[in-house]
């Protein structure tokens, strides 16, 4: 089990994907990294790491612009920064939590404990 920080949280959405899926990580979890891959700033809602892979979560609420979210992780994903983005959507995090684990733990096992999946 991975420990996280509740005062991290900046949205429900956030506290809800992220208390579920802390239960079946064996990986390194960073909440808020922040990070410039040009001359921008910007916030990944949660990066998991395992063996050099580096796998960032969006978890994107009402504020979601897709045309500026995609030059934006279009930046990181070419700075190196993670090797893949994987955005949920906030009325997925709240109906169907446990489908997106699921979804995570079939392309990236390596991240979880399989004793507890």
């Amino acid at each position: 089990m991975v420990w996280y920080n509740e005062k991290l949280f900046e949205s429900p959405i956030e506290e809800i994907f992220t208390h579920d899926l802390c239960k079946f990580l064996k990986c390194e979890m960073i909440q808020q990294f922040w990070t410039k891959p040009e001359n921008n700033f910007y916030r990944i809602d949660l990066v998991l790491i395992h063996r050099g892979l580096r796998v960032a979560i969006e978890l994107d609420g009402k504020q979601h612009d897709s045309i500026k979210d995609s030059i934006r992780d279009s930046e990181i994903i070419k700075s190196k920064i993670v090797d893949i983005i994987i955005r949920f959507r906030g009325a997925d995090i709240y109906f169907n939590t446990w489908n997106l684990i699921r979804v995570l733990f079939e392309k990236f096992p390596i991240l979880f404990d399989k004793k507890r999946v």
